[in-house]
Parts: C-alpha cells; structure tokens; sequence
C-alpha cells in the first residue's frame, strides 16, 4: 500500500483522499460565504439613505 508520511506520521491512499475530500469541502464552505457576504454587502450599497447602510453594517 503507497502512502505518504506527514510530520513523522504515515497515512494510507484511503486517508489522503479524504484529506483531499475534506479540503475541497472546506473551499467550497469558504467560497459560499464569501458569496454571501458579496451579496450582503451589495445590499447594503444600494440603500437609498447613507443613514440606512451605516446601521446595516
């Protein structure tokens, strides 16, 4: 069985692809809340008073 050894420790094929898994899934998480807040932000920009997006922030 090939693996790969990280800080001393040997890990399986199995284990680094979920490593692998488990990293695009954190991606992805980071990407829709950087999305989100895009679209926050945008909201806020478009209010009709400067009042209004003070307090929105």
């Amino acid at each position: 069985m090939a693996g790969r050894s990280f800080g001393g420790i040997n890990f399986g094929e199995v284990q680094l692809s979920q490593f692998k898994v488990a990293g695009i899934k954190n991606k992805q998480l980071a990407t829709a809340k950087a999305y989100q807040m895009r679209l926050v932000l945008q909201d806020i920009y478009r209010s009709p008073e400067a009042g209004a997006a003070r307090r929105r922030f």
